[in-house]
């Protein structure tokens, strides 16, 4: 595995969706890469809704790891 990362972090997801911009950029450069630029595109889509949902279930027990501290100190 690579150094520092970490499948359940999504800062790992975004590092990864970091390198798939970079290489889909590079992809535009030719122009016979269309079917190339379209997978790495369903890649990149992919991963985005991966990011999203990880940070939002992030937020989610944030939220209620606070309420229940609220809850305890009532």
């Amino acid at each position: 595995m690579p150094y520092n990362a970490h499948p359940d972090d999504p800062i790992t997801v975004l590092r990864l969706i970091s390198h798939l911009e970079g290489l889909w950029g590079f992809t535009q450069v030719f122009t016979d890469n269309a079917e190339e630029t379209a997978y790495l595109a369903e890649m990149k889509k992919k991963y985005y809704k991966m990011y999203f949902r990880m940070k939002r279930e992030e937020a989610q027990r944030e939220k209620n790891k606070e309420n229940e501290t609220q809850d305890r100190s009532q």
